[in-house]
């Protein structure tokens, strides 16, 4: 009996491990500079009206909200449709309004030294808050979100 337990305990003891260790490395730890907003934005002028920081989200609970594959940093632009608005009502204090209002979640970086030391987030490069050449610039609607660019490559 010694002898099964010291032949079966120790390989066993290394799969656990290993496995551990795929789990961890597949479920991505954000960098601190990384920050989501959910941005909603005026059907009539196309003005941006009102902006929420996002509290932490995991990202495959991001990842299962649009569909999209794991390798997906959720960095982009994406739009937020009346089926995801549950979601997003448990996160921040909102009203969805659709008839009125257009809604994203795009994601910027605080510190952009910091997010080309570390090589952005899973080799991905969120914009800076603001760009300093373009100071005046008004944000206005995406013309194409990035989980509209996923639907249309899926095809």
């Amino acid at each position: 009996m010694a002898f099964l337990r010291s032949c079966v305990g120790e390989p066993l003891k290394r799969s656990v491990s290993w496995l551990q260790g795929e789990i961890e490395m597949s479920v991505s730890k954000e960098p601190i500079w990384l920050i989501r907003i959910l941005e909603s934005f005026s059907n009539e002028t196309e003005e941006l009206v009102e902006e929420s920081k996002l509290p932490h989200i995991e990202l495959w609970k991001l990842q299962r909200l649009w569909n999209a594959p794991s390798s997906n940093a959720m960095i982009e632009c994406f739009s937020i449709e009346p089926e995801q608005a549950d979601f997003f009502s448990n996160l921040v204090k909102i009203n969805f309004d659709f008839e009125a209002r257009s809604y994203f979640m795009s994601a910027y970086t605080t510190d952009w030294e910091a997010t080309q030391r570390e090589g952005g987030y899973m080799g991905m490069f969120p914009p800076p808050r603001s760009l300093p050449s373009f100071s005046d610039a008004r944000r206005v609607l995406p013309k194409a979100p990035a989980n509209k660019r996923l639907e249309r490559t899926r095809r």
